[in-house]
C-alpha cells in the first residue's frame, strides 16, 4: 500500500482475523452489516505515523511511519458495525490497545560536490586548499541526534597514477593536497 507522499507502507496481512458483524456465527440478521475499524489515541507520539488503518474485509493492517520520526504510540483499535443500537443493539466491539514502537535509524550523511569542480595543484607546491570543493555537508536530518555526529571524508582515487600525493577533506569541506 502506498502512504502519503508516495512512500511504501508496511502491510501486515491477517492482522485482524475472523472479522464478522457478530461474535455468534448464527446471527444471520447481522450478516449484511458494514464493518469499520477505527483508532483512538491513547498515549505516546501521535505523529509517529502519517497513516494507520485496518481493512475490515481482509483484516490487513497498513502502517505508514512518518518521515524522520521515531518513538512509541499506543492506539485503541475499535470495530464498529452500521447496525445501530436500537432495540438494545450493540454496534461497537470492545477496544484493544496496540502499542507501536518505531526505532530511530541512522540516516546516511549527505554532501554536494558542485558541478565542474576543478582543482589545479602545481607540482611541488606543498599543501593546497580548494575552498567550496564540498558543500551542504550534513550528518543527517535536521533536529535529529545525527546532527551531533562527527563526519570524516575518505577520498579514493579511481586512477591515482598521476598523483603521488595524499588527499584529505577537513570539516569545512576544504580538501588539502600535500
Amino acid at each position: 500500500a502506498a502512504c502519503p507522499g508516495g512512500f511504501p507502507g508496511l502491510v501486515i496481512n491477517g492482522f485482524a482475523a475472523s472479522v464478522r458483524p457478530s461474535w455468534s456465527p448464527n446471527a444471520t440478521d447481522e450478516a449484511g452489516q458494514a464493518l469499520n475499524f477505527s483508532f483512538v489515541f491513547v498515549e505516546g507520539d501521535a505523529e509517529v505515523f502519517s497513516f494507520v488503518a485496518v481493512d475490515a474485509g481482509s483484516g490487513s493492517l497498513t502502517l505508514c511511519p512518518a518521515p524522520e520520526r521515531n518513538g512509541m504510540l499506543t492506539l485503541a483499535l475499535i470495530l464498529s458495525d452500521d447496525g445501530g443500537t436500537s432495540d438494545g443493539g450493540i454496534d461497537q466491539w470492545a477496544s484493544a490497545n496496540i502499542t507501536f514502537i518505531i526505532r530511530e535509524m541512522n540516516d546516511p550523511p549527505t554532501f554536494l560536490v558542485p558541478e565542474h569542480t576543478v582543482g589545479f595543484v602545481l607540482q611541488d607546491s606543498g599543501s593546497v586548499l580548494l575552498p567550496g570543493f564540498v558543500t551542504n555537508v550534513s550528518a543527517g536530518p535536521r533536529y535529529s541526534r545525527e546532527e551531533m555526529q562527527q563526519l570524516t571524508f575518505k577520498l579514493t582515487f579511481v586512477d591515482s597514477s598521476p598523483l603521488d600525493v595524499g588527499m584529505a577533506l577537513f570539516g569545512g569541506g576544504v580538501p588539502e593536497v600535500g
